[in-house]
């Protein structure tokens, strides 16, 4: 004999089901956006200041951007 789901969802539930997907979708491109303003200053300014040019490695670079991550 097949199980029957008697539970029957409430529309609340399908409202907070799309709020759910939207606030993903939402913080997702906020962390892309994050990301990419931390980034892009400090790879420039590792190409274009003399001092970071010679001083900072991939490493750094990858440290220092990874610090104003968890910062912001």
């Amino acid at each position: 004999m097949a199980s029957r789901n008697f539970l029957i969802r409430s529309p609340k539930e399908e409202e907070s089901n799309a709020a759910v997907r939207e606030a993903i979708l939402l913080g997702g491109k906020n962390a892309a956006i994050a990301g990419t303003v931390v980034a892009v200053p400090t790879l420039v300014g590792c190409r274009v200041f003399p001092w970071a040019k010679r001083n900072l490695n991939y490493t750094a670079q990858a440290l220092i951007i990874t610090a104003g991550r968890l910062c912001c």
